[in-house]
């Protein structure tokens, strides 16, 4: 039997990568026309952001598993918290391709912090080896559905009128909570 402590603890977790999925990866590409036209980037420049993006979260994969074991979960998770945060709060405000790169390798950097490394290795300590498999496919099912989630709301609030700074900002807000 699992405890409520530890199903609350799955769902969280599996909420966070959830959200993470469908703010990073999964939505970049939809809100990137927008920005590449109000700053007349080529979509070579653009393409670059997702190239931090993976980069960061590569190099901090392993960094992930290391911290998590020597700060705890609490600690772990809200540093992974504050820099994928910042990193929503300076795409959000970014001005040049300098900013808008910074930030990306933070999302990268926030992304491995907070998702399959740390999320896949608490969840599954947390289930009961009889439940393990579930509980596990359970997590990484929700950042699939993430990454089928942000991208539909992603476009719908830039085709809608919206901004894509209000987006990344939103996004920050939703991470947050």
């Amino acid at each position: 039997r699992m405890s409520l402590r530890d199903i609350g603890l799955c769902v969280a977790l599996s909420v966070i990568f959830f959200l993470i999925t469908a703010t990073t990866f999964a939505s970049l590409g939809v809100v990137l026309p927008a920005m590449i036209g109000e700053f007349s980037w080529t979509w070579g420049t653009a393409g670059l952001g997702f190239t931090m993006l993976s980069l960061l979260t590569g190099v901090f994969s392993p960094i992930a598993a290391t911290s998590l074991q020597r700060l705890g979960a609490r600690l772990h998770y809200a540093l992974g918290g504050a820099v994928i945060v910042g990193g929503y709060l300076l795409l959000g405000g970014t001005t040049s391709v300098g900013s808008y790169l910074i930030a990306t390798s933070l999302l990268g950097a926030g992304f491995a912090l907070l998702a399959n490394v740390p999320g896949t290795y608490i969840v599954g300590r947390a289930a009961p080896l009889k439940w393990r498999n579930l509980t596990i496919g359970a997590y990484l099912a929700a950042g699939g559905a993430g990454g089928v989630f942000g991208p539909l709301v992603a476009n719908a609030l830039v085709t809608g009128g919206g901004d894509w700074r209000t987006y990344w900002r939103l996004s920050a807000l939703a991470v947050s909570v």
